[in-house]
């Protein structure tokens, strides 16, 4: 059976962690504001609610790709993993693949609550369906992202005794 073994990450690993952790926190922060935008009471006040889901989805957006930017970078988080631990390449590449996925129903998500007009009420049932999709996907990339720090930099899986 394997163990694992705890390791002592570089210098430049813990900065990796600890700066992937800051833009996580700022995500989640981001992701239970639209969640608060989302839950609040839409009828007979759809356009405040609407209105406040485009702002609180923006700002989501944002640090996803802030995060998207600084993990994908050259001298970033998923760089940093290739580097050290590049029996992790078919993870990597999927954690890129899905940073362009998730940055994409952001995106999509954004021109369906947007393309109302004046006099249109947003279909908050459905707004809150496509939302709640989005943000389960953005929280298991979150975890997926902690879980390959931690093998990738604090734990040595070798083989057992």
């Amino acid at each position: 059976m394997p163990s694992e073994t705890p390791l002592v990450a570089t210098a430049r690993q813990q900065e990796v962690a600890r700066q992937t952790r800051e833009e996580h926190d700022a995500l989640v922060a981001a992701m239970r504001d639209l969640e608060a935008a989302l839950a609040a009471a839409a009828p007979g006040r759809q356009r405040a609610w609407h209105r406040r889901v485009i702002d609180k989805l923006q700002a989501v957006g944002d640090r996803l790709r802030d995060h998207v930017r600084s993990a994908d970078g050259p001298d970033g988080l998923l760089a940093e993993i290739d580097a050290t631990r590049p029996t992790l390449l078919h993870r990597v590449g999927r954690l890129r693949r899905e940073h362009a996925d998730l940055i994409h129903q952001v995106e999509a998500l954004q021109r369906q609550i947007e393309q109302y007009g004046d006099g249109e009420e947003p279909d908050f049932q459905d707004i809150r369906q496509r939302a709640s999709w989005l943000l389960n996907a953005l929280r298991h990339h979150q975890a997926t992202e902690a879980d390959l720090i931690f093998e990738s930099w604090f734990t040595d899986i070798g083989a057992g005794d």
